[in-house]
């Protein structure tokens, strides 16, 4: 799997299919190796009793930004490489974009889809799990040499579809609400946004009460390496040891 590459949304699509093979379940939850629940599995299960049947996807903004809408619009050719170790693709693609912007390349000109973007991270119910994998022919075809369609995919889905009604945050206007603070609410997953580095913060013991008072449901980045001790605490908390 490549960051940002069409991989990643490949490895998310055989996730889901793998999930709903051989069982139906309430909730599907998408969480990395660097994420942590902060809270019990008794009070997250019951939160998702009581909202049975939304789905948790974070959006963006009201309508996709037009510098975000060029992922889908232009073709991205390295889809093997990440290009955030490897200076010169980055460059060739950077220009390869702009010939393409000089030419009129279009590829989303005869679309009448909405397309929208957001986390990644998401909570679906079986339904939309369902749905999401039946229209995997559809999500090749239109994000297959995208630039981070891994945020773009689903939202683009559910805004062209009923499962817009039951978003459990529809406001859209998500982004708004976590540029001075850590809120997700849509997802439900705590993220203290470094606007300086444009990076998740990896989260520590200073962060600690931040994390405890929050009444999101999971939180990211957890880094062992950087410090164990957040990881342990958080830990004891949620399971009252």
């Amino acid at each position: 799997m490549f960051w940002g590459r069409y991989s990643q949304i490949t490895s998310e699509l055989n996730l889901l299919e793998a999930a709903i093979k051989n069982n139906h379940y309430d909730y599907y939850h998408l969480l990395s190796g660097a994420d942590l629940p902060i809270k019990s599995q008794d009070y997250i299960h019951e939160f998702f009793k009581k909202n049975n049947g939304k789905e948790f996807i974070n959006f963006q903004a009201k309508n996709i930004l037009p510098d975000k809408l060029e992922r889908v619009k232009y073709y991205y050719l390295f889809q093997k490489s990440d290009l955030r170790y490897n200076r010169t693709l980055y460059i060739v693609q950077k220009l390869i974009v702009k010939l393409q912007k000089m030419v009129g390349v279009n590829r989303i000109r005869k679309s009448f889809v909405k397309f929208q973007m957001g986390s990644n991270w998401f909570s679906i119910t079986d339904d939309l799990a369902r749905y999401v994998v039946s229209k995997k022919p559809w999500i090749q075809k239109t994000f297959n040499f995208t630039a981070n369609g891994d945020e773009l995919f689903l939202q683009t889905i559910v805004e062209n579809s009923n499962f817009k009604r039951r978003l459990y945050f529809n406001r859209y206007d998500d982004k708004e609400r976590y540029e001075d603070g850590p809120s997700r609410e849509a997802n439900q997953r705590l993220i203290i946004w470094d606007w300086t580095s444009h990076k998740p913060t990896n989260l520590t013991m200073k962060n600690y009460s931040q994390i405890m008072d929050s009444d999101l449901l999971f939180a990211r980045k957890f880094v062992p390496d950087l410090d164990a001790q957040i990881i342990e605490e958080v830990l004891k908390s949620i399971n009252h040891i």
